[in-house]
C-alpha cells in the first residue's frame, strides 16, 4: 500500500489498490446492479475494474462507452466460452497480479447483480488498512425480502449452516465460508500463498474451496460491518435442467472438497446422497439420483 501525501508533508492514510473483477453473463452492462453500484461508490483508494464477460455475444459499442464512462480505470475483456470461474480467476492471478512490480494490494470478485452499498468501498478499504496482516476481508451478504444473511456461514467439512447471530470484525478463518461476491482477497496471499483453483470445480464450490484454503495458513478473517443485496428469487422459478446442473455442480464440489480421509470422504458420499434422494423426492425428478 502507498502513503499519500497531505499538505505541508503531513501524512495520510495509505492508499489502497483494488483490482475489482466483475464476471458478467448475459446481461447488460449498463444493466448490471454491480457495476451501477460500483460506480457510485465512495471510495479511500485507487480502484481498477475489469470486466470479463461470459456472455456469447459481445457488449456493444455504447455498452463499452458508458463503462470508460463510470470508471477511471477499467478494461473489459469479452469471452464468449463461459469460461469455468476456476479457470477464469486463474487467469487473472497469473495476468493481473503475478507483477515485479506490485500494482494491486487486494482482488475484490463481484457477480454481476450485488447491490453495494454506497460506503463498500470505503469501508473495505479502511479494515484492510487497519488489520494489514489480515488476507481476507468478507462483506455481510443478505438475500429475500427478509433480508436473511447467507454469508459469511460455517461449513463443518461438507455440512453448512447460517450464522445464528450476527459477528463483526475478526473471526476464526476455520469452519467459515462466504459466497464470492463481494470477497476481498490480498494480492500477497494470492500470489504466495494460494494454491490456485483446481479445475475439477469448474463453478460452485470455488468460494469454499478459497476459504478452505485460507484456514490451512490463515488464522483469522475480517468480517466489514457492510451490506451486499442479492435477490435469489430467479432460482425459486428455474426450468428443472437447469435446477439439475446445478445440483451436479454443487454434489460434484462437496466431494472434491472432501475427498482426503476415510471417514470425511464417505461420509460425505452418504450426506450427499441423501440430499440427492431428497431433491429428487422434492422435484419428482429421478435424474438428481445420478
Amino acid at each position: 500500500m502507498e502513503r499519500a501525501q497531505a499538505p505541508f508533508g503531513r501524512p495520510c492514510r495509505p492508499i489502497v489498490n483494488i483490482l475489482a473483477l466483475i464476471v458478467v453473463y448475459k446481461t447488460r452492462l449498463d444493466c448490471s446492479e454491480t457495476l451501477l453500484t460500483l460506480s457510485r461508490q465512495n471510495s479511500a483508494g485507487r480502484l481498477e475494474v475489469l470486466v470479463w464477460d461470459n456472455s456469447p455475444h459481445e457488449a456493444s459499442f455504447a455498452e463499452r462507452a458508458w463503462l470508460s464512462a463510470q470508471f477511471e480505470h477499467v478494461s473489459y475483456r469479452h469471452d464468449g466460452q463461459n469460461t469455468p470461474l476456476s479457470a477464469l480467476y486463474n487467469h487473472v492471478i497469473e495476468r493481473h497480479l503475478h507483477h515485479p512490480v506490485r500494482k494491486h494490494d487486494y482482488l475484490i470478485l463481484l457477480d454481476q447483480d450485488s447491490n453495494l452499498e454506497s460506503a463498500f468501498l470505503l469501508k473495505m478499504s479502511t479494515a484492510a488498512v487497519q488489520h494489514p496482516d489480515v488476507n481476507l476481508l468478507l462483506p455481510l451478504v443478505r438475500a429475500g425480502a427478509d433480508g436473511r444473511l447467507v454469508s459469511p456461514a460455517n461449513l463443518y467439512y461438507f455440512r453448512g449452516s447460517a450464522w445464528k447471530r450476527l459477528r463483526l470484525g475478526l473471526i476464526k478463518s476455520r469452519f467459515t465460508t462466504a459466497i464470492n461476491s463481494g470477497m476481498m482477497i490480498s494480492v500477497d496471499y494470492l500470489t504466495n500463498g494460494f494454491p490456485g483453483y483446481p479445475p475439477e470445480i469448474p463453478f460452485y464450490g470455488t468460494d469454499n474451496w478459497l476459504c478452505q484454503s485460507y484456514a490451512e495458513k490463515n488464522r483469522w478473517i475480517f468480517v466489514v460491518d457492510t451490506t451486499i443485496k442479492h435477490d435469489l428469487a430467479q432460482f425459486g422459478d428455474e426450468p428443472n435442467d437447469v435446477r439439475l446442473w446445478r445440483h451436479r455442480q454443487n454434489i460434484k464440489a462437496l466431494r472434491f472438497l472432501n475427498r482426503r480421509g476415510f471417514f470425511r470422504r464417505n461420509f460425505c458420499y452418504l450426506y450427499t446422497t441423501g440430499t440427492c434422494l431428497r431433491r429428487a423426492m422434492r422435484y419428482r425428478d429421478w435424474r438428481f439420483l445420478r
